[in-house]
């Protein structure tokens, strides 16, 4: 969950999208696919529906990540898409995402509320969660991060300490707060990402947090944790596996989403290690999360 800062927005930043009328669910998951597919991580998309269109839309991405994708669109042969590529001046950029932001019921406790809104009586039972991403990433929407809510609230009661594996707003580290956890760590590694996790932390009045850049192959002095939470592309996962294990402690809990349900069958042949089982998979739409378990009692090491 990498955020950038629209607290100072650019001189002027690139969006790219792609629109489709009247798209089924199937074409909505293939449309994203095309981005995800070019490396582009899944809280990075924006999606917005409005009646009979639908729109995912990216930013500042490479020449070559255009161009994956537009190839994409076209040998699709998918009828009615629209490639739209155009600068936006600051005031645009600082505004755009706030289109499609909005309150959110997630899990089955919690209502995500954006920090310009009232919390109102739609809050009903749920905990409200109020979050100001100053971004377009990271609002807590996106299907990777509704998984990893469910499987932090099947977790209720059983961890103290949480991990935030690239934090983000720091939407999950409120979360698991809010679930009883008292030490909580979240680093991305983006700088400015911590920063505003941090103040998201702080605005829900939450304590116990610690927020900082680092990157995840080379994080240190954190300790290990009850459960360590990583929504992350699924190389990424992957390929610091042994790190996100070593970051856990024995007979703790590590979650990982942001694995496309289509991959996860191969995703599940190459991730276990000799210190992780798997106990539990959540599967929605078009994405999977998956809830290991570290071996108590097994000599450490490095990741």
């Amino acid at each position: 969950m990498m955020t950038e800062s629209v607290s100072r927005p650019p001189a002027n930043l690139s969006e790219f999208s792609i629109i489709a009328r009247n798209a089924s669910r199937q074409v909505k998951d293939q449309i994203q696919r095309f981005f995800e597919d070019a490396g582009i991580p899944s809280a990075g998309l924006v999606l917005w529906n409005y009646k009979k269109y639908f729109r995912v839309s990216a930013y500042a991405l490479t020449t070559k990540q255009r161009q994956r994708i537009t190839k994409a669109a076209k040998c699709s042969r998918l009828r009615g898409l629209c490639v739209q590529g155009k600068w936006l001046r600051p005031k645009d950029w600082f505004y755009k995402w706030q289109e499609s932001y909005r309150k959110i019921s997630v899990g089955k406790k919690f209502l995500i509320v954006p920090a310009w809104e009232k919390i109102g009586k739609t809050g009903g039972k749920r905990i409200p969660v109020v979050l100001d991403p100053r971004s377009a990433f990271g609002t807590g929407g996106h299907e990777t991060t509704r998984l990893m809510i469910r499987m932090m609230e099947s977790l209720e009661g059983k961890f103290t300490r949480f991990l935030d594996v690239g934090t983000g707003s720091g939407v999950l580290s409120v979360i698991a707060s809010r679930l009883g956890a008292e030490e909580i760590h979240g680093f991305d590694y983006d700088a400015m990402s911590a920063r505003i996790a941090r103040e998201n932390f702080v605005r829900n009045g939450c304590q116990g947090g610690r927020f900082f850049r680092a990157n995840l192959g080379k994080v240190s002095g954190t300790g290990r944790f009850d459960l360590v939470g990583a929504n992350m592309l699924s190389r990424t996962l992957l390929r610091y596996r042994k790190k996100l294990a070593s970051l856990t402690c024995p007979g703790g809990f590590l979650v990982v989403s942001g694995i496309s349900k289509r991959h996860f069958p191969d995703f599940r042949k190459q991730f276990p290690t000799d210190h992780l089982r798997l106990i539990r998979v959540l599967n929605g739409r078009s994405w999977s999360a998956a809830l290991y378990r570290r071996n108590q009692n097994r000599p450490s090491y490095r990741g």
